[in-house]
């Protein structure tokens, strides 16, 4: 038995038409849980040359564990980011 991924039913009801395979439909059954463990810092920095002036980002931060509810610190130094970036960023984050 393999397990196949696809984004469409399609290609998997073709498999079982042109293949005459098995398939079974349905989503995976593995429970993964995930959490922070222990604090950590990252620092990353994005760079990509368009033609143009180009684009650029330096971001750093710290994902540390905590018993409360998910807390987002903006701590933007002179106003520079447009606030629909930060709102981005945010939302990144609640879905880790």
């Amino acid at each position: 038995m393999y397990l196949i991924y696809s984004q469409s039913a399609v290609y998997l009801e073709r498999m079982k038409r042109e293949y005459r395979a098995e398939v079974y439909v349905g989503a995976p059954a593995v429970a993964y849980r995930e959490t922070i463990t222990q604090a950590a810092n990252f620092d990353f920095t994005f760079k990509k040359q368009t033609g143009g002036a180009g684009q650029f980002a330096h971001v750093m931060g710290r994902l540390e564990p905590c018993e409360e509810a998910f807390i987002f610190e903006n701590r933007v130094i002179g106003g520079e980011i447009h606030q629909q970036f930060i709102m981005l960023a945010n939302k990144v984050f609640k879905m880790l």
